[in-house]
């Protein structure tokens, strides 16, 4: 009996131990399920707050592409309120556009998404709709090499050297604004007194001393250029010049070649309309543009070559009076190293265009691909530019994050719609919160 009993008691401490193990695995699995479900709901919260703060960031962003758009169309930038935001989706943002002055606005993008809170700022600056409104433009690259000064000024107030002795300064205004689709290579001491915008994805690239006073924010979608149709006259053949004092009267012409000897000297009497296939001004030939009488206007589908020591001679100071529109598309070349002072235009939005040293231009240049070598001046005709609202064209610049607007927002994290106590339904579309 008394061993049965022993035997009966190592039975009973062997399943006890068991029994014991058993529990201890059960604790250490239920803790292990219980620290996983933890981990789970942590990685829950934290997937769900960031995949709310990625909405929101999105949200903002839409905020700024659409403040843009209703400035664009004429609006003041501002897209709903606090108070009754725009919605969309899930989400609602609303937007502030401030005129901080110098052609700059700053707009402001608040967004929520369930307990996302975000918000964005953007620079826009603002020119008119006119090609003629910036003192450069180029399509492509654009080079500018050292001691090239471009600024600008204002006819109204009399001639740019009248002005510039008047004032003492080395310059006139800072409104000058260059532009390329693509990358801005300037040389040492250069000097730009005004904006400089290289495009999107592209660099400004600065060596030595260059000196910009403007904003050199780049942009964030290339600038169109629209080509201009060449207008079709009765052919006129050659016209080579080979005397001094030889006169065109006012028309419409159409020669294959336009050529000035060395020597000689040409003047056209406005208005005129001249097409040209290929144009050529000899050394020391003399081209005098008289627009008393009217505008001139070249169109060049050709090459062209104004070489050194050749002269253009506008008779006017208003650089509407002349452009030179060269319309040979891609791949077309032209050369200028005339050592004029011009006052007009230059068009020529598929053309690469170099430009030697010593020339100087009152008035403005929209080329394919530009260069500009050492000591050219280009004094921007500021009444070329169309600065009526109703006109301007907006290009955003530099985006990066700013603080909350509303701080209660930030400590109360609920559904931006229970927050606001709207209903969804309620709220208007990005579309139709502008404010016009």
């Amino acid at each position: 009996m008394r061993g049965e009993s022993r035997a009966g008691r190592s039975g009973l401490g062997e399943r006890g131990s068991v029994l014991l193990a058993t529990v201890f695995v059960v604790v250490a699995v239920a803790g292990l399920l219980l620290a996983f479900t933890q981990i789970g709901v942590s990685f829950t919260r934290e997937h769900t707050a960031k995949h709310a703060s990625d909405q929101a960031l999105a949200l903002a962003d839409s905020g700024l592409s659409e403040s843009l758009v209703a400035m664009r169309r004429g609006g003041t930038g501002r897209v709903g309120t606090e108070a009754i935001p725009a919605r969309f989706g899930d989400g609602v943002f609303w937007t502030e556009a401030e005129d901080i002055g110098n052609a700059v606005r700053l707009v402001h993008s608040a967004a929520m998404y369930e307990s996302g809170r975000v918000a964005l700022e953007m620079i826009v600056f603002h020119y008119g709709t006119s090609p003629f409104d910036v003192a450069i433009f180029s399509d492509e690259a654009l080079t500018i090499a050292s001691n090239v000064l471009i600024d600008s000024f204002d006819p109204a107030n009399g001639t740019y050297q009248d002005q510039l002795d008047a004032s003492g300064e080395s310059h006139l205004d800072d409104g000058a604004v260059v532009m390329s689709n693509s990358d801005i290579d300037l040389a040492s001491n250069t000097e730009i007194y005004g904006d400089v915008h290289a495009g999107y994805d592209s660099e400004l690239v600065t060596s030595g001393t260059a000196d910009i006073s403007g904003i050199t924010e780049p942009m964030v979608a290339d600038r169109a250029i629209p080509l201009v149709p060449v207008p079709t006259y009765p052919a006129s053949g050659d016209l080579i010049v080979n005397t001094p004092g030889s006169m065109l009267a006012p028309g419409d012409y159409s020669f294959t070649t336009l050529t000035v000897m060395g020597g000689a000297s040409l003047t056209v009497q406005g208005p005129a309309n001249i097409v040209i296939d290929e144009w050529s001004l000899l050394s020391n030939s003399d081209l005098i543009l008289d627009t008393a009488g009217g505008p001139i206007r070249f169109y060049v589908t050709g090459t062209a070559d104004l070489n050194s020591n050749s002269d253009i001679i506008t008779t006017g100071e208003s650089a509407a009076d002349v452009t030179l529109y060269f319309m040979g598309g891609p791949g077309q070349e032209v050369s200028i190293d005339s050592n004029s002072d011009f006052h007009g235009v230059i068009y020529a939005p598929e053309a690469d265009i170099e430009i030697s040293s010593n020339f100087e231009l009152f008035g403005a240049i929209i080329a394919g691909q530009l260069t500009l070598n050492s000591n050219v001046q280009i004094h921007f005709d500021e009444s070329l530019a169309i600065t009526s609202p109703e006109d301007e064209l907006y290009v955003s610049g530099h985006v990066s994050q700013a603080a909350f607007p509303v701080a209660e927002f930030l400590s109360n994290r609920r559904s931006p719609f229970t927050l606001l106590g709207v209903t969804p339904a309620d709220l208007p579309s990005p579309e139709a919160a502008h404010d016009n």
